[in-house]
């Protein structure tokens, strides 16, 4: 969607339903998250976003890509979630992608 923004055209709102989501243990989503490749994939995201801002002149949506805080909120998120559930390795698993995804974790 946000592509679709960034080329200049417009979206169209609707209230039909036409799709209906549901989750489940073992979709996309949560096999991403688990195995962090969600997290990487939304940080090249982020990346590319961050280009095509700065070269259309939107710097303060650039900014907002390159901080990348929704992606090191959610990391954090998930590696507290992790750590109340006894789940130490795969908290620090989080913590190292969230150290690596910022110099510093705490500067969201």
């Amino acid at each position: 969607m946000y592509r679709v923004l960034l080329a200049d055209q417009s979206i169209v709102v609707s209230n039909t339903i036409g799709y209906a989501y549901r989750r489940h243990e073992e979709n996309a989503t949560s096999l991403q998250t688990a195995s962090l490749l969600r997290f990487e994939e939304e940080s090249s995201i982020y990346d590319e976003t961050k280009e095509i801002c700065e070269k259309i002149g939107w710097h303060r949506a650039a900014q907002v890509a390159r901080r990348k805080r929704i992606i090191k909120l959610s990391l954090l998120y998930f590696a507290l979630k992790d750590l109340f559930n006894g789940r130490l390795a795969r908290c620090r698993q989080k913590i190292g992608h969230l150290s690596r995804l910022s110099h510093s974790p705490v500067g969201l």
